[in-house]
């Protein structure tokens, strides 16, 4: 049975208060209860860290959902990695810089939300042409992988304050979650790694 840590980075705002990315949590949840188990944590909400570091070494996968501010993590969430994320727990020296996580064995993925429309992506010109999501959310990754974890492929909603489209997005991210985490190949790899 896979371990799956979502980890919940969304803050309320007036403009967006959370309620889909709450909503995207919820799908994950019941998408994934037959095959897994499945734990939440709130990155805005009051945590203990020691508690939080062992949820991490306890999970498989660990899913990040947040909506996108300023082309980066809500500031809970940034704040969540400086407190949980601790040396020698998690990484350590190497002699090559970026090399010394210890969390090889683990696999994360992004799924975010994001005011910008997918067009935006799309076009020749402007700020985002010739750019993939995953691009502008390069920290991220770098961090996870500082850290030894191993990307799935990240997931994006677009347009939510405007045209949220729960329904199409709640489709999407269904497909998406059976394709990457319910597949035989990632459950052999994760075996593999965690006997």
């Amino acid at each position: 049975m896979l371990k799956v840590l979502i980890i919940n980075g969304a803050e309320q705002r007036k403009m967006a208060p959370g309620k889909f990315n709450e909503s995207m949590i919820e799908t994950t949840q019941n998408s994934l209860t037959s095959y897994t188990e499945v734990r939440v944590t709130h990155a805005a909400s009051h945590y203990d860290i020691k508690e939080e570091q062992e949820k991490i070494i306890w999970a498989d996968i660990i899913i990040f959902q947040f909506p996108v501010y300023w082309f980066n993590v809500p500031s809970s969430l940034k704040k969540f990695f400086d407190n949980v994320y601790e040396y020698g727990l998690f990484f350590g020296p190497s002699e090559h810089y970026g090399e010394g996580g210890y969390l090889t064995d683990k696999f994360y993925m992004l799924s975010t939300t994001w005011n910008a429309p997918i067009d935006a992506f799309s076009h020749t010109h402007g700020l985002f042409s010739k750019k993939h999501p995953d691009d502008l959310l390069l920290a991220i990754h770098t961090t996870q992988q500082y850290i030894g974890m191993q990307p799935l492929p990240s997931f994006s909603a677009f347009n939510i304050v405007k045209q949220p489209n729960f329904s199409h997005w709640q489709k999407q991210w269904q497909a998406h979650l059976t394709q990457y985490i319910n597949s035989s190949l990632l459950n052999t790899r994760i075996q593999n790694n965690s006997l």
